[in-house]
């Protein structure tokens, strides 16, 4: 008898989390179509188009920090780092060789590269350090492609440990697409 109220108590629990997965799915779809509709992304208008989407991003995937990494140089540079605790836009920051090289081997490789604890992660020292100096635990990295090219990536960060969901990782990737499309 036990092994059929296990089985129920499974049943429920796997219908719980489709019923979640159906839901996260909907609302990241909605804020999609709105985001299609804003006035500056249907202008084409770079800077505050880039800042939406990271408002988007935070508030549907309930980050405190996303920021945009663009690469036309050979080096990654931060264009818009949004923090969702404070509701400010921060501009133009750089970020040291070592993470450029381990973002373009990562970034040709995968769509999305996540971080569930940086605590808990086989990082490089240095790269550890600036988690640790920023307060990030979590991160969600999503390259941004045109023609090809991984031209940058957006990363989504909080304070606290998380497991990223596929919705989570394929979210991140429309925006990233989306951003593609701006730039295109």
């Amino acid at each position: 008898m036990a092994e059929v109220g296990e089985s129920g108590a499974a049943r429920k629990a796997g219908i719980w989390s489709l019923n979640r997965r159906e839901t996260q799915l909907s609302v990241h779809n909605r804020a999609l179509m709105i985001m299609h509709s804003h006035p500056d992304i249907r202008e084409g208008e770079l800077e505050p188009s880039i800042k939406a989407i990271a408002e988007t991003a935070a508030k549907i995937l309930n980050v405190e920090m996303v920021r945009f990494w663009m690469n036309d140089t050979g080096e990654y540079v931060c264009i818009d780092e949004y923090n969702a605790v404070s509701h400010k836009h921060y501009p133009k920051t750089g970020i040291n060789e070592r993470f450029n090289r381990i973002y373009e081997v990562n970034f040709e490789l995968k769509r999305q590269l996540t971080i569930d604890d940086t605590l808990e992660a086989d990082l490089p020292e240095d790269m550890a350090a600036v988690y640790a100096r920023y307060n990030i635990r979590s991160v969600l990295y999503c390259p941004i492609r045109l023609r090809g090219n991984v031209v940058g990536a957006i990363a989504m960060a909080d304070s606290k440990p998380r497991k990223w969901t596929v919705e989570d990782e394929s979210f991140g990737s429309s925006l990233a697409d989306f951003t593609a499309l701006l730039l295109g």
